[in-house]
């Protein structure tokens, strides 16, 4: 591809050109590149499988309060990951 030769940005360090498309041609091109980076459709989570990573990251908070005397390690969203996925876990 080559650029159009106009210009959107002319600023130190970077210079930014159009690529020259049609915008339903870069349309197709960014949402094409969105979906291949996020992974298309969402998936449910595993609600046992979140469980067993928040017991998995408390262990490695243990860990490393073990080794430094001086980490204090924020585990309230792992709470509330467990919280939101035992009772869902035990809904179903």
């Amino acid at each position: 591809m080559a650029s159009d030769g106009h210009f959107l940005h002319d600023r130190a360090p970077v210079t930014m050109r159009r690529l020259g498309l049609r915008e339903e041609r870069q349309e197709e091109i960014l949402s094409g590149n969105i979906r291949h980076f996020i992974g298309g459709e969402p998936r449910p989570v595993d609600a046992e499988e979140t469980l067993m990573l928040c017991a998995y990251l408390r262990e490695r908070m243990a860990e490393m309060v073990l080794q430094d005397n001086d980490f204090r390690p924020d585990a309230s969203e792992v709470n509330r990951a467990e919280q939101y996925f035992s009772k869902k876990y035990y809904e179903e």
